[in-house]
């Protein structure tokens, strides 16, 4: 099952990743792909974290309480994978997003692995994205 706060596809459910509508201890593995600052436009919903900074401390509190949510409905012995991208703006901004939620992630879980993706400098802007 899927859930998102702008979903795409009829096999995706709406909802917040902050209170996911499945029973505690339910899941073998969550994915996450959240949105890692206000760098695009993902949903006009209030509830996406898509519209906090990186430089936000709130962005920080929302992925905790989207990896809480993971932690309860992950069974004993589940796996989270987090795809999430540190940002860069130009001229010299970087906002090491994806170093923070690895930080969050360790006060509830044990890393078992760290996968770079590299995208060889693609822009997201090309809107084959999703």
């Amino acid at each position: 099952m899927g859930f998102d706060v702008n979903p795409v596809r009829a096999d995706i459910q709406n909802a917040d990743a902050r209170s996911l509508p499945v029973k505690a201890g339910i899941a073998d593995m969550v994915f996450m792909d959240p949105p890692y600052g206000d760098n695009l436009n993902y949903s006009d919903d209030p509830r996406c974290i898509g519209k906090l900074s990186p430089k936000d401390q709130r962005l920080d509190r929302a992925l905790d309480l989207c990896f809480a949510e993971a932690h309860r409905v992950l069974r004993d012995g589940g796996v989270i994978a987090v795809y999430i991208c540190d940002i860069y703006q130009h001229p010299s901004q970087f906002y090491p997003v994806g170093f923070r939620a690895f930080d969050l992630l360790r006060k509830r879980f044990v890393p078992l692995d760290i996968v770079s993706v590299v995208r060889q400098n693609a822009t997201l802007d090309k809107g084959n994205y999703r």
